[in-house]
């Protein structure tokens, strides 16, 4: 047999799953013949196959050495890299398989899913763009460009994504689904509708349509349509359904149906608080003890680190306590972009926390500068891929306050905004909001009431410590008096007024929190005492807001003494 013949042999041999004998044929191939790249690359295959990750990049390096320098070598090699931690090796040698061969929409999937998953969200969308280009026709790029693009506050690109994958799968829901989400994120709610009930026409009575429809529609405008939402949420299976009962519990308490809206509020808190283990306790007694963390930590010296470009801007706080309207104002900014909740920064720490050893929250600070170098360096690169060119960018996950000791000693010339409104309106607000992450704290109203008040008592304390770089920020006084308010918070950050700042309905960046139908209201008619009308029901959680405040108050004046 000639070369051709006898590699064609071993290969059948080999997908025929003997191994072994695969092996033989292979070496006695390149016995005769070691210059052979493909011998190379489909011993490297199987050498992937009986999971030897090492040998994989030695088989295919010889290869590519050896001019076998088709895709699927590159593509091995990568993945074989990336198996044994060489990140950057294995990333680079992905990039060139696709460079070979830009129409293979599955590498091209899992190399932007490789990417997003290290914080490098910018070039996992450069090498969506691409594949969309090279391949137009595949929803799934589509897709997750889409998904990508709104994550990146890039919302004129996540839907023109999501509206090409709509066309390219009109028969499938999801799709008018997605589209619509961006749309509404966006605030336009009129085309938001017509695809959530597209939505519907194709998926009759599914419960996530429905959910979104209740957050664009009410019983006055949409009558028959709401309606039928409300009736759904009573009969089978809708009662057993957490968005079901929030879509219904929506609609009645616009229409001001208090006792039912209370009714479907508390069934859909419970079937989500029915489904996952959670003590309070365990949240109040880490706060207590990043309390001690953040008042034994040393003095920061002032001044901001020279790589971090554009200075973050960070909001921190509850859930629903303004913050979406606060970072929204702040971005029509010239200066200023909104970031939104960028994941990044909690995801690093606590990652460099495990790999060293050391233990969350009381070890944050043992972090070496290296480690630490490293996190800003990575959080630098997650806030450039969101960037529009200003020279502060926001970052608004609210629970980054379980960062407050780190962020002071990787930024120190970062300001950090305490978004604080109201306990019982903020708690109630919370009560009443699906949300898509997770917030184990929010689903019951004693545990919520105990679990906003250790919030709030970690907070005074980091501002009494930190008063130079920690602000709160009142959402009351933001609403009555965003001028005054929104100019402190510009004054801090060395900026002067611009009086687009007062229009955040007019912001075409894409709104991914609870908030994105609220803050395109505008300032005038932004809620303020929404728990009024429910007080009678809220028991639970007025009493734990008072016990746990009237136990602080004791503790401070007992430490006094």
């Amino acid at each position: 047999m000639n070369l051709e013949q006898q590699r064609s042999h071993a290969l059948e041999v080999h997908q025929a799953g003997d191994l072994q004998q695969a092996e033989a044929l292979y070496r006695a191939i390149l016995r005769a013949a070691p210059h052979d790249g493909q011998a190379w690359h489909y011993l490297g295959v199987l050498r992937g196959q009986q999971g030897r990750p090492a040998e994989v990049v030695r088989c295919c390096e010889q290869a590519v050495r050896n001019g076998y320098a088709a895709a699927a070598v590159h593509r091995n090699l990568g993945l074989a890299r990336l198996e044994l931690g060489q990140d950057n090796a294995g990333l680079q040698a992905l990039a060139e398989a696709l460079r070979l061969n830009p129409a293979d929409a599955e590498l091209a999937l899992d190399t932007a899913g490789l990417l997003s998953s290290r914080g490098r969200e910018a070039e996992a969308l450069a090498i969506l763009r691409q594949a969309c280009d090279a391949t137009p026709g595949d929803d799934r790029l589509w897709t997750e460009l889409a998904q990508l693009a709104a994550q990146l506050n890039d919302g004129e690109l996540a839907e023109s994504a999501f509206r090409q994958a709509a066309q390219l799968q009109p028969d499938e829901a999801s799709c008018w689904l997605n589209l619509g989400s961006v749309q509404q994120m966006r605030g336009n709610n009129d085309s938001a509708r017509r695809n959530y009930l597209q939505a519907l026409s194709l998926k009759p009575g599914w419960d996530a349509a429905c959910w979104a429809l209740a957050q664009v529609i009410s019983l006055q405008s949409d009558a028959e349509l709401a309606q039928s939402i409300v009736s759904r949420a009573s009969s089978v299976p809708g009662a057993d359904s957490a968005p079901m009962q929030f879509a219904a519990a929506k609609l009645l308490h616009d229409a001001g149906q208090v006792e039912a809206a209370f009714g479907a509020y508390q069934a859909g808190n419970r079937l989500i608080r029915a489904g996952y283990d959670y003590a309070v306790e365990k949240d109040m007694a880490t706060l207590s003890r990043l309390t001690e963390v953040m008042r034994q930590m040393p003095d920061v010296p002032a001044g901001q680190p020279d790589d971090a470009a554009p200075r973050p801007l960070f909001v921190v706080g509850l859930p629903r306590s303004g913050s979406t309207l606060l970072e929204q104002m702040l971005a029509r900014h010239s200066a200023i972009d909104a970031g939104g909740e960028i994941v990044w920064l909690q995801r690093d720490v606590r990652d460099a926390l495990r790999t060293a050893g050391l233990n969350y929250p009381d070890d944050q600070l043992k972090l070496s500068d290296a480690q630490c170098g490293a996190i800003r360096q990575r959080y630098g690169d997650a806030l450039r891929a969101r960037s529009k060119g200003g020279a502060i960018i926001t970052d608004k996950l609210p629970a980054n306050f379980l960062c407050l000791p780190l962020i002071r000693r990787l930024f120190p010339g970062a300001l950090v905004l305490h978004a604080r409104r109201d306990l019982l309106q903020t708690c109630w607000s919370c009560y009443r909001h699906l949300f898509t992450g997770r917030q184990q704290f929010a689903y019951e109203l004693e545990e919520l009431g105990r679990y906003a008040t250790s919030v709030h008592a970690f907070m005074h304390a980091a501002q009494q410590r930190w008063p130079d770089h920690v602000l709160e920020v009142s959402y009351e006084r933001l609403v009555e008096q965003p001028q005054r308010v929104l100019g402190e918070v510009l004054n801090r950050l060395g900026l002067h007024w611009e009086e687009q700042c007062l229009l955040p309905q007019n912001s075409t960046d894409v709104v991914l929190t609870a908030s994105a139908t609220q803050v395109r209201q505008g300032l005038a008619r932004q809620p303020f005492a929404g728990a009024a009308a429910y007080r009678a029901y809220l028991q639970p959680l007025e009493s734990a807001l008072r016990l746990e405040a009237s136990s602080r108050n004791t503790s401070s004046a007992d430490q006094n003494v």
